[in-house]
């Protein structure tokens, strides 16, 4: 979907219920383990967070190079 400065984002589908959402991997290559450990932290806290301009975390999770953080997908909003 997308590509910033520290993250790339993907539109995904979760098996188990083909709900649509996006994973936001954060390199850690790019990142110091306090700052991986914040985007867990900042993303496991706006899965609590609901609110209709904001996407809701679903999930996080961690791989050898990356962090990754599953979203809502919102289908018609830009975020420009």
């Amino acid at each position: 979907i997308g590509e910033g400065a520290f993250a790339k984002v993907y539109q995904a589908k979760r098996k188990s219920d083909g709900l649509k959402c996006v994973i936001k991997f954060y390199k850690k290559a790019n990142s110091t383990p306090k700052k991986g450990k914040k985007h867990l932290n900042v993303n496991y806290k706006t899965g609590f967070v609901k609110h209709p301009n904001l996407a809701g975390s679903i999930d996080t999770f961690e791989t050898d190079d990356s962090v990754g953080v599953v979203m809502e997908y919102f289908s018609s909003t830009s975020l420009r």
